[in-house]
């Protein structure tokens, strides 16, 4: 449902058109088929319903105001990436010390391969930060947020080829009509 709302959100405070009749069709279909894979995935429970809400609420929220901020705010990408990374470090800090996590790393004896994994998930994680930024500023909210709800759906279809505890078949199917779907979604334009 995420789409839909940032799409609602997009018309009503950033100035774009509502989608068009195609890309509601797009929207619906990807909501359709994640509610079937869902309801076709025995281990799926959800029991703290405020937690879903406030997720949806949240989200919703960031990807239409980080949008607006990457319009409003003249800067280039690696400056957002430099300032979204650098004001993420006091709360890690924070965190860090009350949950007692530098204790265990005093611990920890770092190998050359661990150093260079290490070094190497940061290298990735800028890239990746650099990326959404990148297409942030190129797309609108809805945009982002179908490519990222694409996203997670390709990355549950990796998970198949690496665990084995996975959807059925039906499932899948229900996932691929997602990506499928989110393929016919197209960008609305500024009213």
């Amino acid at each position: 449902m995420t789409p839909i709302a940032v799409a609602i959100c997009d018309y009503l405070f950033l100035g774009q058109n509502l989608p068009s009749k195609q890309s509601w069709i797009s929207l619906f279909t990807i909501v359709a088929g994640a509610v079937a894979y869902v309801m076709t995935d025995d281990g799926f429970v959800v029991t703290a319903y405020i937690w879903v809400g406030l997720y949806f609420i949240s989200i919703v929220a960031e990807m239409v105001y980080v949008k607006y901020v990457v319009e409003a705010v003249d800067m280039t990408t690696w400056s957002r990436v430099y300032y979204n990374n650098a004001l993420s470090i006091p709360p890690t800090l924070i965190l860090g010390v009350i949950f007692g996590e530098f204790n265990s790393l005093e611990a920890v004896e770092w190998a050359p391969g661990q150093i260079f994994a290490l070094l190497l998930s940061c290298i990735v994680g800028v890239g990746i930060s650099y990326a959404g930024f990148n297409l942030r500023k190129q797309v609108t909210a809805t945009t982002f947020t179908v490519v990222g709800v694409l996203c997670k759906i390709a990355s549950v279809l990796l998970n198949i080829l690496i665990w084995d505890k996975h959807a059925n078949a039906m499932g899948m199917i229900c996932l691929t009509v997602c990506i499928g779907a989110g393929t016919f979604y197209q960008q609305s334009n500024k009213r």
